[in-house]
């Protein structure tokens, strides 16, 4: 049966489709029933012709035992959430680009206001050493 999710339980994927013997005016009930821990699917009745179940029911089975809303949204929360922390690692991969580039240029900046501030210290001092020129 490899239509069928594991067991919820034991996580197993041994499933066994039985016949229940308790027939009562609707039909013969019939389950999967897990081989590993004996967990039973819920059960739907089956209409015997012969030794013949209607497959129709064995789809409604397979559907319910298959059918897990919770996990499944679970499991579309935890899809959705690892899309999230991927565009928010391509978002911090792309700061730290810009970060390391506006650090390069601010040291380029400081670079250049050092190499700036010598140069106004240097022509402060050849202004100050150089006599006071007469205004007529």
């Amino acid at each position: 049966m490899s239509d069928l999710k594991p067991c919820p339980f034991c996580g197993s994927k041994s499933w066994e489709f039985r016949i229940l013997d308790c027939e009562d005016r609707e039909g013969t009930p019939c389950a999967y029933f897990c081989e590993a821990c004996g967990a039973q699917s819920p059960w739907v009745y089956c209409r015997k012709s012969g030794e013949d179940i209607n497959t129709m029911d064995d789809h409604k089975l397979i559907a319910m035992l298959c059918s897990r809303p919770i996990e499944d949204a679970l499991r579309a929360e935890i899809a959705n959430l690892k899309l999230e922390c991927e565009s928010w690692r391509e978002g911090a991969e792309r700061d730290r680009a810009e970060i390391a580039e506006l650090s390069n240029g601010v040291m380029v900046a400081s670079e250049r206001a050092g190499r700036y501030a010598e140069e106004i210290a240097a022509l402060r001092d050849k202004y100050e050493r150089q006599p006071e020129e007469v205004t007529p």
